[in-house]
């Protein structure tokens, strides 16, 4: 990483987000394996979706 503190943010922010997504992803394969769709499988694929939506914009910002 290089460039200023924004830029190794940044790049933070988007490690760190697309870690959170993978969870999130993992947590929805167990929600649907379990068939607890209501409530795991859910809140998975917000956190997943969420997650990579956040982590793209920090990770274009760390591109520019």
């Amino acid at each position: 990483m290089s460039g200023g503190p924004e830029n190794v943010r940044a790049a933070r922010a988007a490690t760190i987000a697309f870690a959170a997504a993978t969870v999130g992803g993992i947590a929805a394969a167990v929600g649907y394996a379990t068939d607890n769709t209501g409530d795991l499988l859910g809140l998975g694929l917000a956190v997943a979706l969420t997650g990579i939506g956040f982590g793209f914009v920090a990770w274009a910002k760390y591109l520019d």
